[in-house]
């Protein structure tokens, strides 16, 4: 599942990114990570677990 994050350096090489776009590029997936944590626990206390679980699929 989380294969694009693995392989995304490689392709990135191949159209010429720098090595700080792809540092940026790898970092981006765990900030994402963290504000959706802090959304989807939002909406879990206001609405229900199921209703948020159902929401993050």
């Amino acid at each position: 599942m989380r294969t694009h994050h693995t392989l995304l350096p490689y392709y990135a090489k191949q159209i010429g990114a720098s090595d700080v776009l792809i540092g940026l590029l790898g970092a981006t997936y765990p900030l994402g990570q963290i504000f959706a944590a802090l959304l989807i626990g939002r909406l879990s206390n206001k609405f229900g677990r199921k209703r948020a679980l159902l929401l993050s699929v």
